[in-house]
């Protein structure tokens, strides 16, 4: 089994979910048999944008078949997400009765050699059509929540990240700006409309959460607290991170 996330475009929201799936080959196309690597590095899923063209598809494939660092890779097509997204909401029938096949992206499953580079992941990442990459197996790793102080500058943020983006042991980042904020917080005291009614984006810190390929570095850990604008640096465990819907 794995965990794949699937980005669904669909007309109630745009949903990011953990869907735990068993590993196959969704149309037949891989580069080598159906076995998990264990010793080649995280398996990462790469996700198409959703009106993602096939000519635009057909060319990170082409680019993902010719890659040296790649020791296979898998295709999902729109049947296959679809096929997962409804084992995910079968108790949710108005949900799968709302979303079409074309809501969802294709996407590829990529076993690497060893660890995926900086280079590898900038380079498709910023390929036409792509929409992101994913690391299997993050979501059961401790993540790292940083907190800015509430009037951090752009300038702050903008030094914490540069420190993320060149840190080895970091497997990926996701930085959560007011806007977002603002968002988790309705979700959370959605029962409490009072609170939130007392409440405004301005309110709420910025963040990023940190996941790295084992536990955070106390260095790395270290380092972030002393810099500027950083209010708190915490580990939090898998089970209590906020799931995004």
């Amino acid at each position: 089994m794995y965990s794949r996330l699937i980005r669904v475009r669909t007309p109630y929201a745009l949903f990011v979910l953990a869907v735990v799936v068993a590993v196959t080959n969704c149309d037949g196309d891989s580069d080598g048999d159906d076995e998990t690597a264990t010793d080649t590095g995280f398996p990462v899923d790469l996700y198409m944008d959703v009106d993602a063209t096939t000519q635009e598809v057909e060319a990170v494939r082409s680019a993902l078949s010719e890659d040296p660092e790649l020791e296979r890779l898998e295709f999902c097509d729109e049947t296959c997400a679809y096929d997962e997204f409804r084992r995910l909401f079968v108790d949710t029938p108005e949900v799968i009765a709302g979303t079409e096949p074309d809501d969802l992206p294709v996407s590829f499953r990529l076993v690497p050699k060893d660890r995926l580079s900086n280079e590898f992941v900038e380079r498709f990442q910023g390929l036409a059509g792509v929409d992101d990459l994913w690391p299997d197996g993050a979501e059961n790793l401790p993540a790292t929540e940083l907190y800015f102080v509430l009037d951090a500058t752009t300038a702050q943020v903008n030094d914490v990240l540069d420190v993320l983006a060149d840190e080895p042991e970091i497997l990926r980042f996701e930085f959560c700006d007011r806007e977002c904020a603002w968002e988790r917080f309705q979700r959370l005291f959605a029962d409490d409309p009072a609170l939130i009614a007392s409440t405004t984006p301005d309110d709420l810190p910025m963040s990023v959460r940190v996941f790295p390929y084992e536990g955070p570095p106390d260095e790395l850990v270290r380092h972030l607290e002393m810099m500027s604008g950083v209010d708190e640096v915490r580990v939090v465990p898998r089970s209590s991170q906020p799931t995004e819907a």
